[in-house]
């Protein structure tokens, strides 16, 4: 049985709408905030991406016969490359360079996705799951330190506010996306693929247009631990909207296919 989300059951007016939103807040993100673009898209690429892939894999993982312990493994294996890889960005950063580390990223994004689909093996999967994260982890750590350090003190706020906008956005593509196509071929990957290659492009463009002093003084890996005891109430907060959001991710598509 060919797994496809319902969107042919949706009336065609509610297919139009949800398009026609997505056009509409891509549209305004990109003309408003074309200044912007490069931190932008890369931001967009990584909500999208996560967005994406979370349910694309649930469902394929389910019909390659994983156990629920082995996709809830395979979910956690990029948030515990974030987890690692995040407090390494800083030093990344220093050596390559903020546009070499968005490109990078979003190359390695789309060599991934490719990977998935020739090696379909759920330990494999998980290896490549984790490089995935790291790749969306430094998408993130430098679309969003390029927005608030180009952006001016005064004007801070509204841009946080931009970049939010960006990132559901993203995250709003992904799903639209997955429902216009069957998830058992290639088209999933070769899309998503795409999308992450589009972000380069502005990237590459805007190299001297990145604001100076990026990556700020040499600091020890573990001195981003330090918030834990200085901060614990927001850790904790976050560690809580992680563990709920992924899990959301990965276990509520399975879920609402085996319910139809």
């Amino acid at each position: 049985r060919d797994v496809r989300f319902t969107w042919e059951r949706k009336p065609v007016a509610v297919k139009k709408i949800l398009l026609i939103v997505a056009a509409i807040v891509l549209g305004l993100v990109g003309w408003r905030f074309w200044r912007g673009k490069e931190a932008l898209a890369s931001v967009s690429i990584a909500g999208f991406s996560l967005s994406f892939t979370y349910p694309l894999f649930s469902l394929l993982l389910e019909r390659m016969g994983a156990a629920g312990w082995q996709i809830g493994l395979n979910a956690a294996a990029p948030a515990l490359a974030m987890l690692i890889g995040g407090p390494l960005m800083p030093l990344v950063l220093r050596r390559l360079g903020m546009v070499p580390l968005l490109v990078v990223a979003a190359l390695t994004l789309a060599a991934v996705l490719i990977a998935f689909k020739t090696y379909p093996d759920v330990w494999v999967w998980m290896g490549l799951r984790a490089i995935h994260g790291l790749s969306a982890v430094a998408l993130f750590f430098g679309s969003e330190l390029w927005i608030m350090s180009a952006a001016p003190p005064d004007r801070r706020g509204f841009w946080i506010g931009v970049y939010g906008v960006a990132l559901s956005a993203g995250f709003l593509a992904g799903p639209l996306l997955l429902q216009l196509m069957d998830v058992n071929g290639w088209a999933p990957f070769l899309s998503a693929a795409a999308v992450s290659l589009v972000a380069v492009i502005p990237v590459a463009l805007a190299r001297r247009e990145v604001p100076k002093g990026l990556g700020g003084d040499p600091q020890p890996v573990w001195a981003a631990l330090t918030h834990l005891r200085t901060d614990p109430t927001v850790m904790a907060a976050v560690t809580l909207f992680g563990a709920v959001e992924y899990g959301a991710f990965a276990f509520l598509p399975v879920w609402a296919t085996g319910v139809g």
